[in-house]
């Protein structure tokens, strides 16, 4: 559900000056429109939006709204935002009411969960779930679109969001006209939309797999019956000529190398990697790809040549930290120090842990 933050305030509100306060934030002002007895703004983060923050002002109160589907970046922009509105406005918060204290990472992840859960509710009782992107206008979501991702009701919250913020940055989101919005979803003249009784579809989790995000923070993602199911059932889509996106593809990599729901085959996570990798995903897979001829898996033999030649096609920093380790260690033969400094600095430049931390052992021996 969209989080809302209310003060009440009669100062007038100056869109300019307000927007220069914040432009340390890359945020612009997209547009503004009149409402009852005040005017909203939409507002976004250039290069990590995906959704609008709207800020209110009607009748003597001023409210911000986030979207659930907001990105991670916006999400943990989000206090200073209020921080910085609560002081453009005159008013000083209680240190108990401090917008980093209470909207923290236990915060961001409640504010997904229960945007997810109304995600889930809304297609067990319509057709379509709506959301307002910046970039695209108002996108539905369906069953049988997220079906096409590996993605049903009962997937996990973090697979559901990641799958979800990935079909907005990457603008493949289906995109409807108002009209059709407003005669379906039968909005109310507030543009609200209706309530919804029902029990929200669990997922049961069949397997975890562990993964690292760049600042070293380890996480896990949790597959269910019906999302290998449905893996599965692209695959054979896949083989038989139709078209399947790429990071699916390394999805189905994921679970024959992990051995979720299927037997473990480390020749069938080479294969679909490999696919993955020819349709264009050069992020995730190549990186598994490597990270496979690194450690082995099953059938599949340590080769640090193919490793190397594998994280040299993925954009990703763990896959530049990878490759400066080959250049320390001599994956190829000989060792080349200056080669593998221009990775470990590439990776860091991009924040990744383990690079700053091997820079950081070098400055401390220095």
């Amino acid at each position: 559900m969209t989080h809302i933050f209310s003060l009440n305030s009669d100062s007038q509100f100056e869109p300019s000056i307000f927007f220069e306060w914040l432009s340390d934030c890359d945020i612009r002002l997209s547009y503004s429109c009149e409402m009852d007895k005040g005017w909203a703004y939409y507002f976004v983060r250039e290069k990590f939006s995906h959704t609008f923050f709207v800020l209110e002002f009607s009748k003597g109160v001023c409210q911000l709204y986030i979207d659930p589907f907001a990105s991670m970046e916006d999400h943990r922009i989000f206090p200073y935002i209020v921080d910085t509105l609560s002081n453009y406005l005159g008013i000083e918060l209680p240190e108990a009411q401090s917008p980093f204290k209470i909207y923290d990472e236990d915060w961001i992840e409640e504010h997904i969960a229960e945007g997810v859960a109304y995600l889930k509710c809304a297609l067990c009782v319509s057709p379509f779930y709506y959301i307002e992107t910046y970039t695209e206008g108002v996108a539905a979501i369906s069953v049988e679109y997220l079906s096409k991702f590996g993605i049903s009701i009962h997937s996990s919250t973090p697979r559901i969001y990641g799958y979800i913020s990935y079909l907005m940055r990457n603008k493949k989101l289906e995109v409807i006209n108002q009209e059709s919005l407003a005669s379906f979803y039968q909005l109310d003249s507030n543009g609200e939309g209706m309530e919804l009784e029902v029990e929200v579809p669990q997922h049961i989790s069949i397997a975890k797999v562990k993964s690292w995000q760049i600042d070293g923070t380890e996480t896990y993602d949790s597959f269910s019956k019906e999302d290998v199911e449905l893996l599965l059932n692209l695959a054979e889509s896949y083989e038989r000529g139709e078209y399947v996106e790429p990071v699916v593809l390394n999805d189905i990599g994921t679970i024959f190398q992990e051995g979720v729901g299927v037997e473990q085959d480390g020749e069938k996570a080479v294969y679909w990697y490999c696919q993955a990798i020819s349709q264009g995903e050069r992020y995730y897979s190549p990186v598994n790809l490597g990270d496979i001829y690194r450690k082995c898996c099953g059938a599949v033999q340590i080769s640090l040549s193919r490793a190397v030649d594998a994280f040299l096609l993925s954009d990703d920093p763990y896959a530049y930290y990878r490759i400066g380790q080959a250049y320390e260690e001599g994956w190829l033969g000989a060792v080349n120090n200056e080669l593998a400094m221009h990775w470990y600095q590439k990776s860091a430049k991009n924040g990744h842990h383990l690079a700053l931390k091997r820079l950081a052992r070098d400055e401390f021996h220095s």
